[in-house]
């Protein structure tokens, strides 16, 4: 398994532990409470360090079919997480406006664009285990 995809696995069981923990706090406590259990994402940020060890010099890090996986899993995250983006801004201003309201709650700013950040990265990690996992069904691993 290549670094990309320790990665990539990581990076979905931090989402399946952020939506488990938001799931409980809303069953349990409070509808308010819910994105705190997303909080666990965010430990994503550390995890480019996962599968990095010394490598010697004469070691390819990423030949060419890796750097056309996460090309394709980088595109295919960016045009679904735009497209989330969109809706998400769309959605929200004719809530409000159905409402009469003027302006935006200050609240759902940060939601909206933590909807497009998840989004990239999640379609971004499936996209990598399936091209992969595509990949070594087809033979060629």
């Amino acid at each position: 398994m290549v670094r990309e995809q320790k990665q990539a696995w990581c990076l979905l069981g931090l989402f399946a532990a952020a939506f488990s923990i938001s799931t409980l706090l809303i069953l349990l406590v409070s509808v308010k409470l819910a994105p705190l259990g997303f909080g666990v994402f965010f430990l994503g940020f550390f995890v480019p360090l996962v599968g990095r060890k010394k490598r010697d010099e004469a070691e390819v890090d990423m030949d060419e079919r890796d750097k056309m996986i996460a090309q394709k899993a980088t595109l295919g995250g960016a045009m679904l997480s735009m497209t989330v983006f969109m809706l998400a801004c769309l959605i929200t201003w004719s809530v409000y406006r159905n409402q009469n309201k003027e302006s935006i709650s200050i609240e759902a700013l940060p939601l909206i664009v933590n909807a497009g950040a998840m989004t990239f990265w999640i379609v971004r990690s499936i996209m990598v285990v399936v091209l992969y996992g595509r990949e070594r069904s087809d033979g060629q691993n």
